[in-house]
């Protein structure tokens, strides 16, 4: 990786570094600088002064989130983007291009980073019309369809948009229909663009 897309020679650098994370069950350790973070979200400062013990400890286990989706979030606030090459932090597979956007786009959501979450739709839109045939894109629905709807409407829309375009081949595939049956909330915004478009004609 070149010092761009590093974008920064402190990332993951022990040098200055004065918060330490703990990324996924795995415990990934990732050294952190709090003057960083604040660039792009309020989240660390208000656990620092608002007396959480993290913010005591300048230690923060983040194991319930996906360990790769944070990489690619903390590229971000390091770097401005982020990139699918590779995660040197973690071992084994990576998260597939499409899930991955919607994984980053909920933790932007989560940890208040709002321009994170443009790139985020960004980067959907740019790879949807050539990936949208893979499972990914139903793993994405799973996942954006199992948290809130305040937290994830906007990649919600996308991915309705993607899904009505291609609706009739992808309801040939056997896990979309499981997904149509999973989500109920799903299958309600389908049904509803459904009959809109057929209002239409």
């Amino acid at each position: 990786m070149d010092d761009n897309r590093k974008g920064n020679r402190f990332f993951d650098s022990p040098s200055y570094s004065d918060v330490t994370l703990y990324l996924g069950p795995k415990k990934v350790k990732f050294h952190g600088h709090y003057v960083i973070f604040s660039a792009r979200t309020s989240y660390f400062d208000k656990a620092k002064t608002g007396g959480f013990e993290e913010g005591q400890t300048n230690e923060f286990h983040l194991a319930k989130h996906k360990p790769n989706a944070l990489y690619r979030m903390l590229q971000y606030i390091y770097t401005g983007d982020y990139y699918m090459e590779t995660n040197p932090l973690l071992d084994g597979l990576d998260d597939p291009e499409l899930l991955m956007h919607t994984q980053v786009y909920i933790l932007a959501d989560y940890f208040d980073i709002r321009g994170l979450k443009t790139t985020c739709l960004r980067k959907f839109v740019r790879d949807a019309p050539r990936l949208w045939k893979s499972d990914s894109l139903i793993d994405s629905i799973g996942n954006l369809y199992s948290t809130p709807k305040s937290s994830s409407q906007r990649m919600r829309n996308l991915i309705l948009e993607v899904v009505m375009e291609h609706i009739e081949e992808l309801h040939k595939k056997e896990r979309f229909r499981n997904l149509l049956n999973e989500h109920a909330e799903f299958a309600a915004d389908v049904v509803e663009l459904l009959l809109k478009n057929f209002a239409r004609k």
